[in-house]
């Protein structure tokens, strides 16, 4: 008689809403807390500006726990116009997530960055992989003639668990109407 193998159905993987901060007023730090240890990945969405009103395409960066010591290392890879550029990161005191524009320089107002960020191995770094491991991608529009496209992947060399995120540029304020979604699931 044949053997016959039998599968259960996977259960979907749905991301739930863990945080939604809504910027109403200039700040150098949006931070997400209280996010479960218990997740295995995580997703932030967000829309950004700064406040500085010369020089487009500023970092937007992101710490885990607070930690502002040198543990943030990864790749990135931007398409500024027609030029590419790529360069390594290392031994950085935050996590880069994309590139963000200023207020006094997007001559349409509203201008924004937006992206996304996969956070990997969020419960299970310290298991299988040991750090937390995430990619990023970017996009923001200047002045209608600038286009600035980033992705990217980090790497964070600290162990779990991690429980809050922080987010902020590297030149400046992030502006009124910025906006960030923090998604996890189990």
């Amino acid at each position: 008689m044949p053997r016959v193998a039998t599968f259960s159905q996977p259960k979907p993987v749905a991301f739930e809403l863990a945080a939604r901060v809504y910027v109403s007023a200039p700040t150098a730090t949006v931070n997400v807390t209280g996010l479960s240890t218990a997740y295995r990945q995580v997703r932030v969405e967000w829309t950004a500006r700064h406040d500085v009103g010369t020089g487009v395409g500023y970092a937007l960066c992101m710490r885990v726990n607070g930690d502002t010591s040198a543990n943030y290392h990864g790749n990135i890879i931007t398409l500024q116009g027609t030029t590419t550029t790529n360069g390594g990161i290392s031994s950085n005191t935050y996590g880069r997530i994309g590139v963000i524009i200023g207020t006094a320089t997007s001559t349409t107002a509203g201008q924004t960055g937006g992206g996304s960020v996969d956070i990997h191995c969020w419960a299970q770094g310290a298991g299988t992989m040991g750090r937390l491991h995430y990619t990023y991608q970017s996009h923001a529009y200047e002045n209608g003639t600038i286009s600035w496209y980033e992705n990217g992947g980090m790497f964070y060399n600290v162990a779990p668990p991690y429980s809050s995120l922080q987010f902020s540029s590297v030149n400046g304020n992030l502006q009124a109407g910025s906006e960030f979604s923090v998604y996890g699931y189990f």
